[in-house]
């Protein structure tokens, strides 16, 4: 990557996306996602709805973690961002399928995966601790559903307008201060809706367990994979006909970004661990514990090195914090870390007594990164409409390394 730091005097036109690599990837982990179907309809039509579960709470946080990151780099007036902010609006693309993934799962799924919808009445009641029955009252499907829609509908609409306020700067059109004023509806009101989306989606599988930072858990999740994602896909590029855009400097951000995301989900996985530790409830330490047992402990002890310790490693030498073999490695590490994490939480609901990875752990990853591959191929052609450099008076510079001194 050495070769590509000779300072860039102009920039003719907007580069189109390559032709390649990507697209086959794309296909190949659909591909993955149809036998990992087939696998699990090997257990039962649960375990496909728990691939389906997955991929849908995988693509949502990919597509609100991009959000978040442009809207927090757009309030800080931050320039490295600049060369790959088309990139990370085109990885907010695949919102449609999760939104897809959970109209299936509201209207087949859930009764597959929650005791509180298949559910009702006395039986119903009886699922909830509280006497009052407000939480009874509030864990309905039609609140479920409600709820879904209010919170998908946000986020359709911020990245409208926040990926669309982009592309019209691009088109010459001038725009002021609305980006500003909508990343912060959008990390305000985003964090809340995100939260209740993945309580309903992944914390109510085990219905009576409290955990206060599931939300920051997820979210912190999400980013590693949106920042597993974006360096793959920069890589890639960096390895095309576009390698001069692409600079050492910005890899080494990445890279930064990478190594410091890993320990950032390193010390919340611990955080929540230390909390029920201490707590020492049955509410708690249950659901835990069942996920210990049976094998799956040491795939969590698996998922933990492969989200904290590999990217540590691989990337605390400056030198290989832009070297592109290190970057795919971490990359790559972080993104299987968590699909194993979200396999790790939703298939012991499903087969708490018996260790299930054949019919369970590994079709539910494949269903994931299936929909990963459907993600990413709407995110090309986002990049092909739109091209994967924006139109920006700060491009050139900040290619540069103008920013830098």
């Amino acid at each position: 990557m050495a070769a590509i730091d000779l300072p860039l005097a102009s920039l003719d036109r907007v580069p189109a996306l390559p032709s390649g690599g990507l697209n086959l990837i794309a296909y190949g982990l659909i591909a993955g996602g149809a036998v990992g179907l087939a696998l699990a309809a090997g257990f039962g039509l649960g375990m496909v709805f728990a691939g389906v579960l997955a991929g849908t709470c995988l693509i949502f946080a990919l597509t609100v973690a991009s959000l978040f990151f442009t809207a927090a780099h757009v309030l800080g007036g931050a320039h490295w961002i600049v060369p790959v902010r088309r990139l990370i609006d085109g990885l907010s693309a695949g919102l449609p399928i999760a939104v897809g993934g959970a109209v299936v799962l509201l209207a087949v799924g859930g009764a597959w995966l929650y005791e509180w919808v298949s559910q009702t009445g006395a039986e119903h009641a009886k699922l909830f601790h509280a006497a009052d029955g407000t939480k009874a009252a509030w864990m309905t499907t039609l609140r479920w559903a409600g709820t879904s829609f209010l919170i998908l509908g946000f986020f359709v609409v911020a990245r409208g307008l926040l990926v669309g306020t982009s592309l019209r700067r691009d088109a010459g059109a001038v725009v002021d201060g609305s980006e500003a004023r909508w990343s912060v509806v959008t990390l305000i009101v985003g964090i809340f809706a995100f939260t209740l989306f993945v309580w309903d989606y992944l914390l109510s599988i085990e219905l009576t367990f409290p955990n206060a930072i599931w939300g920051f858990y997820c979210l912190a999740n999400g980013v590693q994979v949106f920042l597993g994602v974006l360096t793959l896909v920069a890589v890639w590029l960096a390895s095309t006909s576009l390698r001069g855009l692409f600079r050492r400097h910005l890899f080494h951000d990445l890279g930064t970004w990478l190594l410091a995301w890993g320990c950032i989900v390193a010390y919340l996985t611990l955080a929540q661990f230390v909390i029920i530790y201490f707590a020492n409830l049955d509410e708690e330490t249950g659901p835990i514990l069942k996920r210990l047992q049976h094998g799956y402990g040491a795939v969590y002890v698996i998922e933990a090195i492969l989200r904290s310790a590999v990217p540590f490693v691989v990337l605390m030498s400056q030198s290989l914090r832009t070297h592109p073999a290190a970057l795919t490695v971490a990359a790559v590490s972080a993104i299987l870390g968590n699909l194993l994490d979200l396999a790790w939480w939703i298939v012991p609901a499903l087969a708490p007594n018996h260790f299930e990875f054949a019919f369970g752990l590994l079709p539910v990853v494949l269903i994931a990164l299936g929909f990963l591959g459907g993600a990413l191929l709407l995110a090309q052609g986002f990049w092909r409409r739109n091209g994967v450099l924006p139109t920006d008076p700060r491009l050139i510079p900040t290619i540069n390394g103008e920013h830098l001194h």
